[in-house]
């Protein structure tokens, strides 16, 4: 008992040097588990986009390419930066994955040379492919709708021309950073791929959000013309979660969900979810739903991962009563067209969406005022 004591007193000492990160003897396992999930998801959705024979690779080989995913993983990662942990976050799941895609695979995914890896070390059985490109064209984007600033992400790729941030957060939430306002723009080589849209009040709702993705997020992902789209989906902005945000589980996550992979598809991108944030189960499981159903009701097959220690507590969720009949509410939400109009838009969240215009305007033709006017 003693020996149990004083192990506990370490991992609670050494948490203890992090800002809001908790330890127990399996959080490094779950953490590994979770980014492996998520890379192993990126390995089903692209490989078979460049019609490879995955057989000998152990991935499952299908007729018709995967094309959206959703990884179930605990814990988070967006706060994690690549040298510390930070708000229960112990790995960045979504950088890593990032980092992934654009060191092996290039090009559209498709152009890409399959390699084995032959070294002495390997065996058939643990030798894993990878990826040649001579021409690489590698650019990912990650969206985060978390309620809180994917302050981790964001610098990592701070000075990556590659890779695309778009946060839509509350400012005057954890993890309460300077940097989380719409002048935080990017690195001397990365200026305009980070883009924050930052509330500065709470309980912005459907509207505010799907205003942002419409007139300001969604126009710079196409200009950005990524090769893969990976979203921080944190679904605690949701109503009944936290008191920052007001999403309604359906008509908010379900429809931003849509408009995405109607813009993806349009790029031909794959799209890939992660969970991050989220914290009633009553609250988080319809959200999770919402996502997944657009994906399916979209008219794509889709993936969901789960590391194994979420596994069971989730599909419990997911059995749980308060789900059964949302089915045709979330069909109904995802599947309607939105107008991306400023009637029912909060004042407040119009000039914080202005004022990420603003920052941004320098760095993307579609923002700029001439733009505009032609579009008028």
């Amino acid at each position: 008992m003693q020996k149990l004591k004083d192990f506990a007193g370490c991992l609670k000492e050494e948490a203890h040097q992090y800002d809001s990160v908790y330890l127990t003897p399996h959080s490094w396992t779950s953490a590994l588990q979770s980014v492996s999930s998520l890379c192993k998801l990126v390995d089903h959705i692209l490989l078979p986009m460049g019609e490879i024979e995955l057989s000998k690779f152990s991935l499952p080989s299908n007729k018709k390419p995967v094309r959206f995913g959703f990884a179930c993983i605990r814990p988070p990662g967006h706060h994690a930066s690549s040298s510390l942990a930070n708000g229960y976050c112990l790995i960045n799941h979504v950088a890593v994955a990032a980092t992934y895609a654009l060191e092996y695979f290039g090009g559209r995914f498709g152009d890409a040379e399959l390699v084995q890896d032959e070294s002495p070390k390997s065996s058939p059985k643990n030798s894993y492919p990878f990826l040649r490109n001579p021409k690489p064209q590698r650019r990912v984007a990650i969206l985060d709708w978390d309620i809180h600033h994917g302050d981790g992400t964001q610098s990592i790729f701070w000075n990556d021309p590659n890779v695309l941030f778009c946060s839509i957060h509350a400012q005057k939430a954890f993890p309460f950073v300077s940097g989380s306002s719409a002048k935080s723009v990017g690195g001397p080589n990365a200026f305009g791929r980070t883009v924050n849209v930052a509330w500065t009040s709470h309980g912005m709702g459907d509207n505010e959000y799907v205003y942002a993705l419409q007139t300001l997020i969604l126009p710079i992902l196409q200009e950005f013309q990524p090769t893969l789209i990976l979203i921080s989906a944190g679904f605690d902005a949701a109503t009944g979660d936290s008191y920052c945000g007001n999403l309604s589980p359906v008509n908010g996550f379900g429809r931003m969900t849509t408009e995405i992979l109607r813009v993806a598809t349009e790029m031909d991108c794959p799209v890939i979810a992660s969970l991050e944030g989220g914290y009633k189960q009553s609250v988080l499981v319809p959200c999770v739903a919402s996502v997944v159903q657009s994906m399916v009701v979209f008219g794509e097959e889709s993936i969901m991962t789960r590391n194994e220690n979420d596994e069971r507590n989730f599909l419990k969720g997911f059995a749980n009563d308060a789900l059964v009949g949302t089915t045709s509410s979330i069909n109904h939400a995802i599947t309607g067209s939105i107008a991306s109009s400023i009637d029912g838009v909060c004042p407040t969240a119009v000039k914080n969406i202005e004022a990420t215009r603003a920052a941004q305007q320098q760095f993307w033709k579609c923002l700029s005022v001439n733009h505009l006017k032609q579009e008028r």
